[in-house]
């Protein structure tokens, strides 16, 4: 089910591109293994919004991964390998953009497109 109308991401989406994912997660220091857990079949990325409240789950490799966060808020992040993060969430139209701070700085942007996801 994609996104209902432009002013909600509310809804599941298949990944169709991840734009040298795979190296940002070897760069980060997330391991081989569990990098190639992420790559076994489809991901797919579920996303709920309540009112300024966002949860986006991800399940990919038989693994689901889970952030609960307000836009325009700092709030702490766990990486899939132990490393915490301090990360605020961003919204510009169709697209989430993640900033990561404390150690490990980085960007993840979420394109969304009727029911597809591109991540780079």
């Amino acid at each position: 089910m994609a996104a209902a109308a432009a002013t909600t991401l509310h809804g599941n989406y298949k990944l169709v591109s991840s734009d040298n994912f795979d190296g940002y997660l070897k760069e980060i220091g997330v391991p081989e293994q569990l990098i190639a857990l992420g790559n076994e079949g489809d991901a797919l990325t579920e996303i709920h919004q309540d009112g300024d409240r966002y949860t986006i789950g991800v399940t990919a490799g038989g693994k689901t991964m889970q952030l609960k966060f307000k836009l325009d808020q700092q709030f702490d992040e766990t990486l899939p390998h132990g490393v915490k993060v301090k990360t605020v969430i961003t919204r510009k139209g169709n697209t989430l953009i993640q900033t990561q701070s404390g150690g490990l700085d980085s960007v993840i942007i979420r394109e969304f497109d009727g029911d597809q996801l591109t991540v780079c």
